[in-house]
């Protein structure tokens, strides 16, 4: 088994949530912010679906220099259809990359850069755990805290939300 199979098998798995907390964003909503300093609710609905495929496009170098960096990773969406299909390119991105990668370019070295100043250095598959997969986990976090500031019912991600009980359908309740 390849190093990054167990990865791709999370991915696969928890992207089945990750989208359907995607589809509960409200199109009339997309401009919601719980703050001045937060991102809107169609931005940071559109940061969670570009991030996987993203991370694994980015990682593809030896290093990335954030002070040059291009790309709107926050950037506003249209509608709920561009998250959504963004969502899906990039699942399928990542998977692509993820299944490519052998064991040695999994343990290959990758630089986060500031113009020459090194910020953090680690394996790839390191950035495919932190960056790819658990910072996609964050997000979509955020984003059911977000849905729930707007009355829109959070869908189960880990057992049961307080709107959905996935269990009581099994246990004929």
């Amino acid at each position: 088994m390849s190093l990054m199979q167990p990865l791709i098998e999370e991915w696969t798995q928890e992207s089945v949530a990750t989208r359907r907390v995607l589809e509960r964003v409200p199109a009339d909503q997309l401009q919601f912010k719980p703050g001045e300093k937060a991102p809107t609710l169609g931005a940071l609905a559109y940061h969670t679906a570009l991030n996987p495929g993203g991370i694994m496009q980015m990682i593809q170098a030896d290093s990335i220099d954030m002070l040059s960096r291009e790309g709107d990773d926050f950037k506003q969406p249209d509608d709920v259809a561009e998250i959504m299909s963004t969502f899906e390119q990039s699942h399928a991105t990542g998977l692509d990359l993820m299944g490519k990668m052998t064991d040695e370019q999994a343990m290959g070295s990758f630089r986060f850069m500031a113009g020459d100043n090194l910020m953090m250095e680690c394996p790839r598959i390191a950035c495919v755990r932190m960056i790819g997969l658990s910072h996609t986990y964050h997000h979509r976090g955020q984003l059911t805290t977000y849905l729930r500031c707007i009355g829109v019912p959070v869908p189960a991600v880990y057992g049961m939300s307080a709107d959905e009980n996935p269990f009581a359908e099994m246990m004929g309740m």
